[in-house]
């Protein structure tokens, strides 16, 4: 139970660091450097970063799930946090549904904060099996 809430930590502080930088590059590029943000973005980007850490969960499971579900079920995951980052990005005016450039600018931020996230996820899950597989090896000798 500790390791499944340490893993839903991490995806939440992942998302929450990512969801600032690229939230912040993409108002700096739109709205300017002199944007002025309110408490709200803060609110905001907290609750993309708990959603994407509660629809994490099927992830974490005991089971094996195949490759074709993990692949249906990271398209659902994908949909439903870019459909909230665009609820909350609405609601706090981080673009304008009538500016195309904006709608576009937004969703180009959603998929590159996702590819960051699954690189970095790669990349740590990658080193934790390899130090995994390095004291099984040391253990056999």
């Amino acid at each position: 139970m500790k390791n499944k809430f340490i893993i839903l930590l991490n995806v939440f502080t992942r998302v929450c660091t990512l969801s600032f930088i690229f939230s912040s590059i993409y108002i700096w590029i739109f709205f300017g450097r002199y944007s002025l943000l309110n408490l709200e973005y803060v609110w905001g980007i907290l609750l993309i970063a708990l959603v994407s850490a509660v629809g994490y969960i099927p992830f974490i499971s005991e089971k094996e799930l195949s490759k074709s579900i993990m692949i249906i079920s990271r398209a659902i995951y994908f949909i439903l946090l870019d459909a909230v980052i665009l609820f909350v990005g609405y609601r706090l005016k981080w673009y304008i549904p009538e500016e195309k450039r904006t709608v576009i600018g937004i969703e180009l931020s959603v998929i590159a904060a996702l590819i960051c996230m699954c690189i970095v996820s790669y990349i740590s899950d990658s080193n934790k099996a390899n130090k995994m597989n390095e004291i099984l090896k040391n253990r056999n000798k």
